[in-house]
This record gives C-alpha cells, sequence and structure tokens, in this order.
C-alpha cells in the first residue's frame, strides 16, 4: 500500500486530493488528515510514517516548513499552494514537486510518477527552501487559476471586484458581475492578495476599492456599502472593522 499523509486546512481541498489520489494511485491508503502545523506535527511524531506528504504550504497557525523545521521527515514532499510565481523553479532544482491550485489530475498524476521513480529517497532540503519561501510570501497573488469545467482560466487580480461566501462556498466575481468558484475560504484569500486593494470589510465579503459604488452611513458605526456589481446580498461593514475600513479608505 502507499501511504500518504495529506496536510490541509480546507476541508474542500482535501477532499477534491484525495478523490484525486483514488484516481491516480490504485494502492492507496491515506493514513491522515492533518489541518494545522500542531496535528501536522503531532501526527508526525507517531509511530506511523507515511510512504509520501502531500501538504499546502499555507496553513492556518503557520506554514508547512514549520512542520519540517520541528520534525524530521524522511519521505518525499509534494507541496500545493495558490501561489504561481518565483518559487515554482526553485522547488524543482530541489526534486521536490509543486502543484498549483486547483490541482489537475494529470499534474497530480505525474508527481506521483515522479515519486514512485525517486524509489522513496528523500530530497527534503528544507534549509534552501526556507529563504526561498519567505522571498515567495511577500509577493501578492497577481492571477488566480480557477476551474471551469475541464478548463482552467485565469483571473487577474486588477479585473476582481470582490470576494464573497455564499453558501458555504467561496466565489471570485470580477467587473463583469462574473461568479468563479474557488477551493479556497476567504480566510484563505485574505491571506494572498495585496491588502492596500483589497480589504475584507465581514465573513462574507472582500472588496477591492474601485468596486465601491456608494458608501451609506447608516449610523456612527454601521456601513452599508453598494458595490458594482451589484451584490446578491447586502454588504455591511463589521462593527469591529468600521474604524480599519475608514482608515483603508483614507490612504
Amino acid at each position: 500500500m502507499t501511504k500518504v499523509l495529506i496536510i490541509e486546512d480546507e476541508k474542500l481541498a482535501s477532499d477534491r486530493l484525495t478523490r484525486l489520489l483514488s484516481e491516480v494511485i490504485s494502492d492507496l491508503e491515506i493514513v491522515g488528515f492533518c489541518d494545522s502545523v500542531k496535528s501536522s506535527v503531532e501526527f508526525l511524531n507517531k509511530e506511523l510514517k507515511p510512504d509520501l506528504i502531500i501538504s499546502d504550504i499555507q496553513l492556518g497557525d503557520g506554514t508547512s516548513f514549520d512542520v519540517f523545521e520541528q520534525v524530521s521527515v524522511s519521505c518525499p514532499v509534494i507541496f500545493t499552494t495558490a501561489y504561481d510565481e518565483y518559487a515554482i523553479q526553485a522547488f524543482k532544482i530541489n526534486s521536490i514537486d509543486y502543484l498549483l491550485k486547483p490541482i489537475n489530475k494529470d499534474d497530480l498524476e505525474k508527481s506521483v510518477i515522479k515519486f514512485q521513480a525517486l524509489n522513496r529517497k528523500n530530497n527534503l532540503d528544507i534549509q534552501r527552501l526556507l529563504p526561498l519561501f519567505e522571498k515567495e510570501k511577500k509577493i501578492f497573488k497577481k492571477r488566480f487559476v480557477v476551474a471551469i469545467g475541464e478548463k482552467l482560466v485565469f483571473i487577474n487580480s486588477v479585473d476582481i471586484a470582490y470576494f464573497c461566501s455564499l453558501e458555504k462556498l467561496s466565489f471570485i466575481v470580477d467587473k463583469q458581475g462574473i461568479y468563479y468558484a474557488m477551493d479556497q475560504s476567504l480566510d484563505k484569500i485574505e491571506t494572498l492578495i495585496d491588502p492596500e486593494l483589497f480589504f475584507r470589510v465581514s465573513r462574507q465579503y472582500i472588496v477591492s476599492s474601485e468596486s465601491i459604488d456608494k458608501i451609506l452611513l447608516l449610523s456612527k458605526s454601521r456601513i452599508k456599502l453598494v458595490l458594482k456589481p451589484p451584490t446578491k446580498n447586502e454588504v455591511l461593514v463589521s462593527i469591529v472593522r468600521t474604524h480599519s475600513f475608514r482608515v483603508w479608505l483614507d490612504k
């Protein structure tokens, strides 16, 4: 059996990865799911050791590099991330594969074939990767890749009006009013975008400054936004974010 550990803090992404793995690894055994640095360290300190780790880089309480600094890992690691610039070649040079979200089945299959060809030899050089990742994470996303049927589509950040959460799903809404479903939660998206251009006004909305059509003062601490293109729900700035929102507007 090929024992695989999945480190991923997004349930939808984890479920999708599990399904794709079952299609490309005939003797697959998922030995665990971890959604944080803490749970990953705890798992890897146990007796059971995976043959392969597939890990998102950005986790809710840190990065997967924080995991590998605390635990000695003796199996190959395939990294997944929403970042799409600068570090790709670095990961390749270090013989660690890198998959851009949303993960494509063909790319995953190639990574698995590479893992099998390595004959379970570990090529993880965390000390070399850390400074490269530190450089990468300062770069905000310039575009997102979304799946539409069997196609992957690029959405440039400058063309995004806002991000929203509807019925437990996350969406990009472009300036034409087209909705694109995302694997990431708004919490994750918030860490990837330029805070100079986007602001998290509530649990349901992250807006760009250019998408704000009207600002209505309902009270001293309550603000309503009218966005363009129009939203499906009323957009109120969270009371706890009102002051920060005013500061952001005034930059």
